[in-house]
Formats: C-alpha cells, structure tokens, sequence
C-alpha cells in the first residue's frame, strides 16, 4: 500500500506539473516523501522480522517502536515547511517520457526531499528508517538463503530469496549513483529492484517437486 501511495503521487505530481503552494500539490508532496523515501523500506523489514523471528515479543516490540517513529514521521513531515525553492518537475510527454525525466534531473526539476526544510528533519527519519528496512530485509533474505543452502532444501527458495535480496539492494544502488550526480539511476534502480523481488518471490512460491514413492515390493505366499 505504502509503495503504491508513493507511485501514485509521483506520477500525479510528474505528469501535472508543480503549482506552489496548492494544497492539493503540497499534500501529494508529502507522501509522496513519507511513502517512498521513509515508510516503505521499514515496514517490509518488519514483515520480514515478522517471518524470522520466532520470539514474538521481539517482534512486537519492534513493531510498535516503528509504529511510534512512523506516527512521529507523518506528523513532522506533514506540519514541516516548505523551501522558498521547491523543485517544479516537468511535464512527461510520451513517447519521450524517459528523456524529459533525465532533462529535468539535470535542470533541478526531479521531485527530492530537498523541499523539506529544515532538512535535517526530512533526513533524520529517512537515514534511520531505511538502514533498518534494508539491515532486515535483506539480512534476512540472505540469511534465510542461507539456511536453505546449508539444509540443502527447498532450494526453490534458497535461489528465491537471493533475488529478494538482490532486489532490495537495487534502489540503494540507484539512490547511491543519484546522489553522486550519476542522474537518472534512482527511478531505474527502483523498477529494477520491483522486477527482481518479484521474481524472487514467484520462485520462492513455487511448489518444490516432491519425489515419486518407490512402490512397495510384496513378497508372494509361500515364498521365504
């Protein structure tokens, strides 16, 4: 739900054009930036807490200490104000959609969290937030990988999570090149990351084979 609120809001706000200060434009803003930049990367490692951790008071008490921190986070970027500089994305065109993005990328126009100030509030929750969501999530793709591996079962899985993994690793990646100027990454790290957990997940669904049973041999009466 978090990821489909921050796709949302990015192509609402990509394809219409920025207007300061309309209400409607600030709160898409907002959310867009709770839901793609902070919320979403925790709350699928908490998923995966969920899935590993056999204590269940672990697990809730790290659930209703992100629930804490995420109430904390929507009211400070929802009353936060605005830089007198708000980045105003261009409109997508197709078919050169693609083109017109990298443009504004490198005219200042892509949508970052740069319109947050002040700023150390927008970073104090994105840092923390998504070094939890990614330590969990991937950490326990491997891990459960691992287990697979040294079980030497279910290897459907084994291979399944290492995609999940892989996956997850790639909008850190694109997210790493955008902020040492390599423009235009972010967004492709993104829809990579979503096609590799993806698959991921399709592979570790998938029924393991079961070996067919030897038939039983019946010795016939009378035979000793």
């Amino acid at each position: 739900m978090l990821y489909g609120i921050g796709v949302f809001t990015q192509a609402y706000l990509s394809t219409g054009g920025w207007q300061s200060g309309d209400s409607t434009h600030d709160l898409a803003y907002r959310w867009w930036y709770l839901s793609g930049a902070i919320l979403t990367s925790a709350w699928l490692g908490q998923g995966t807490v969920y899935l590993l951790v056999r204590r269940r008071v672990i697990a809730n008490t790290l659930a209703a200490i992100l629930i804490i921190a995420s109430i904390a986070a929507v009211y400070f970027m929802l009353s936060a104000p605005f830089s007198e500089f708000m980045p105003a994305p261009t409109v997508i065109k197709m078919p050169n959609a693609y083109d017109n993005m990298i443009a504004s990328v490198n005219n200042g126009g892509l949508l970052t969290g740069k319109g947050i100030v002040p700023q150390f509030v927008a970073l104090a929750f994105a840092l923390p937030f998504n070094l939890y969501g990614t330590i969990t999530l991937v950490g326990g793709a491997l891990y459960s990988a691992f287990l697979f591996w040294r079980k030497r079962i279910l290897l459907n899985r084994l291979t399944g999570n290492i995609l999940i993994a892989a996956g997850a690793l790639f909008p850190v990646l694109g997210g790493t090149l955008n902020d040492l100027h390599l423009t235009g990454f972010l967004y492709l790290g993104i829809l990579f990351g979503v096609i590799v957990m993806f698959i991921g997940f399709l592979q570790a669904s998938k029924p393991q084979p079961v070996p067919a049973a030897e038939p039983l041999k019946v010795k016939p009466q009378g035979v000793s």
